[in-house]
């Protein structure tokens, strides 16, 4: 539903999203927003989005709009991972 615009537009989106959900009567609680944000790379950042109401936080640790193939050693790769599930995921319960 959003990818990385600024927390102003995201706001709109959610708000607009309620609006139409109210509209069609659509109540269900298992409803998802996913988003990319870049809220997402701290703990208080993460309880942000979900106070608003999204649901997943979709992550990346490289520029994806780099041409060509991707030289990163997979050692790194398990470094950015660790290093997020220790500094966010660990520390909001997740």
């Amino acid at each position: 539903m959003h990818a990385g615009g600024d927390g102003d537009e995201l706001d709109r989106l959610l708000t607009r999203l309620a609006s139409i959900r109210a509209e069609e009567g659509d109540t269900r609680d298992d409803f998802e927003v996913h988003v990319i944000s870049y809220d997402a790379y701290t703990p208080d950042g993460v309880k942000a989005l979900e106070d608003r109401g999204v649901t997943d936080c979709i992550v990346g640790f490289r520029v994806p709009y780099t041409k060509g193939p991707d030289l990163e050693p997979l050692e790194k790769k398990v470094e950015h991972l660790e290093r997020y599930a220790d500094s966010v995921i660990g520390r909001i319960g997740g």
